[in-house]
């Protein structure tokens, strides 16, 4: 998953929306884990509500980790998508350079 380093993405995307975020340390597992856990509540016998599995038995104990972004974060996320945009115009004009459609991986120099 996209937090498997910790704080890593979890910086980038806080700069990005502006605002906290917060995952547990769970978070690094991903899908197939989500899926497995899923799976184990749909073959519970016992009736119990997803929140209440969720909260009582899968994430019993998890540590939260919660980032909040600098203004300065804030700036430099903003200044790389700004840079990030002024750059398109050069892209499509290599991709038209190199004959719009064609993949550029088999191009011969």
């Amino acid at each position: 998953g996209i937090f498997k380093t910790k704080k890593i993405a979890q910086q980038v995307l806080a700069s990005a929306v502006n605002n906290d975020i917060t995952v547990m340390d769970t978070a690094s597992e991903g899908g197939a884990w989500g899926i497995s856990i899923l799976a184990y509540y749909s073959a519970l016998q016992e009736q119990i509500s997803l929140e209440t599995f969720l909260n009582d038995y899968v994430f019993e104990g998890a540590t939260e980790v919660t980032v909040t972004p600098s203004s300065q974060e804030v700036v430099n996320f903003n200044n790389y998508v700004a840079k990030v945009k002024q750059a398109l115009p050069i892209e499509q004009a290599i991709d038209k350079y190199l004959g719009g459609e064609a993949d550029v991986r088999t191009i011969k120099s």
